[in-house]
């Protein structure tokens, strides 16, 4: 197994590609400038999901959509792995600067927390 787990490493760093292609939700990091001006009608937001949108339609695209549309509990896959959770800063200037991060779908999908007793043993 470990085999296996170090030749995924490898093909992955070579092919630039990330090791597992579910990379879940795109979470995307914005800088927006209070001077910058975008020449649009659309939100910020659906401007973020049309690039996400056209990036995971895009046929050389390795990563593998995996998010579901509204309700949750129809489970429908979007096809495009929109929507994108947004977070937007507003800082001086008139520049975006944009920083995309693939938030893993799969070991990060269920997760407990627990808090121990510092006396217990």
């Amino acid at each position: 197994a470990i085999g296996q787990i170090l030749l995924n490493s490898r093909m992955a760093a070579f092919g630039r590609r990330p090791i597992c292609q579910d990379t879940g939700l795109v979470v995307v990091f914005a800088k927006v400038g209070m001077d910058a001006r975008i020449k649009s009608t659309a939100s910020f937001a659906d401007l973020v999901n049309e690039g996400v949108r056209q990036a995971y339609l895009d046929p050389d695209n390795p990563l593998r959509a995996s998010i579901v549309a509204d309700p949750l509990a129809r489970r429908v896959n979007t096809r495009d792995n929109t929507p994108a959770v947004v977070h937007v800063d507003l800082v001086q200037g008139n520049q975006i600067e944009i920083t995309i991060a693939a938030k893993g779908g799969g070991s990060e999908n269920k997760a407990r927390f627990t808090t121990l007793n510092p006396t217990a043993s």
